[in-house]
């Protein structure tokens, strides 16, 4: 009897395991932030590390506006899943005769060799490009939106894995090239375009089967050991 109990909770051990650390609820973080121009940033906010502060990268070209989200602490026998649901819009001045320019959202991660930080942070620094990981996700043309300049958004979405290991930080990256040409009285002024990015990511820990495997066959080791005895 004590056997089939201990075997039983043994199970249960392994099934909490699988589904408490597998399947776990992803974590949910939110963004926007207001740009302009070349690359200028307006403001913006978020749940991102330092009650969502957006950090200028101008020590890379191009340069780009990141906002950190902690996930985990970092881990090699792990990987990180992502999903994002982003809109972008554009605020032309009411006058636009035409807008042009581009927009690029990038995902980004801390290296597996950046010192581990907590989720105080702070995430690499401007300084720190070596221990960042950086991939486009969308580059979007301002002039695919409607004729008339409504700002109608543009919707960027899908889902991401970052192998072979689970990061600490992730970020959203922003860099934007926009501008407008706008009547004048009759005199056409080009001026810095405002276009304007927000939306949700969810990340992830994932656990590796092969080590949920192991740690399962070490629980029916145990048990199998006890039960001998």
């Amino acid at each position: 009897m004590e056997g089939m109990l201990l075997r039983a909770m043994t199970c249960a051990a392994i099934v909490a395991i699988l589904s408490g650390a597998a399947w776990a609820e992803p974590i949910q973080d939110s963004f926007g932030g207001d740009f302009q121009g070349a690359n200028e940033f307006v403001g913006g906010e978020g749940t991102g590390w330092e009650d969502g502060m957006w950090i200028h990268y101008d020590e890379v070209t191009p340069d780009w506006w990141n906002q950190w989200f902690y996930d985990h602490p970092p881990d090699p026998t792990r990987w990180k899943e992502i999903s994002y649901d982003i809109l972008v819009y554009i605020e032309p001045h009411p006058d636009a005769v035409s807008v042009y320019g581009t927009v690029e959202l990038a995902l980004n991660w801390s290296d597996v060799d950046f010192p581990e930080t907590g989720p105080d942070g702070p995430p690499p620094w401007t300084s720190q490009e070596q221990f960042i990981h950086r991939d486009t996700i969308a580059t979007i043309d301002v002039a695919i939106f409607p004729p008339d300049m409504s700002p109608m958004p543009e919707p960027v979405f899908g889902d991401y894995e970052i192998l072979p290991f689970n990061p600490e930080w992730i970020s959203i990256d922003v860099r934007v090239d926009a501008w407008q040409d706008v009547d004048m009285t009759g005199s056409i002024v080009t001026l810095p375009l405002e276009v304007i990015v927000g939306g949700d990511i969810w990340h992830e820990c994932v656990p590796e089967p092969a080590t949920l495997g192991l740690l399962g066959l070490g629980l029916i080791g145990l048990a199998t050991r006890r039960k001998r005895q």
